[in-house]
């Protein structure tokens, strides 16, 4: 995209812990691509975001999400030594509840 084009609409993204928030926001004021919204919330219980105009308040509305949510590790024990041998089903089903 040409610097002038950007793209329209608004994006929203969120992350429970500061620390990768501000990753996002580093990268995205190095890399301008439209208008971004950073929060620091949990996501299951992500609060209302309204916008106001000369109609009134209206609820945002989401027509795409896009999801990093916690998983069973598999990934990891595969790229990290020694994580195998500690690694039980439990702690594989850790997050289920989350994931649902």
């Amino acid at each position: 995209l040409d610097v002038l084009e950007r793209p329209p609409g608004l994006l929203v993204a969120n992350d429970f812990k500061s620390k990768r928030v501000n990753r996002i926001l580093d990268r995205a004021k190095r890399r301008p691509a439209g208008p971004l919204l950073a929060t620091c919330a949990d996501a299951r219980r992500y609060p209302n975001l309204v916008w106001k105009n000369c109609h009134g308040i209206n609820k945002v509305r989401f027509d795409r999400v896009m999801c990093d949510v916690p998983c069973s590790g598999d990934g990891t024990v595969r790229k990290a030594r020694g994580l195998l041998d500690n690694w039980t089903p439990r702690s594989g089903l850790r997050h289920h509840g989350d994931q649902l």
